[in-house]
């Protein structure tokens, strides 16, 4: 396909998702959702470092 594009003068490029409901400040909330983490799991005497952290998207 980009062979017969190319043969026309035409540019291409793939698709890709843009996340518009994505909050501007979505790194500060991230880290401050891992320090509230942090406080619950040192109460409750369990350590950061034993905890794995799987992030999914729908």
């Amino acid at each position: 396909m980009p062979h017969v594009l190319k043969s026309f003068g035409a540019k291409y490029g793939k698709p890709y998702p843009k996340y518009t409901k994505e909050p501007e400040n979505a790194d500060e909330i991230l880290h401050e959702q891992v320090i509230k983490i942090k406080k619950e799991l040192k109460d409750k005497n369990i350590d950061f470092n034993d905890i794995v952290f799987i992030f999914m998207d729908e």
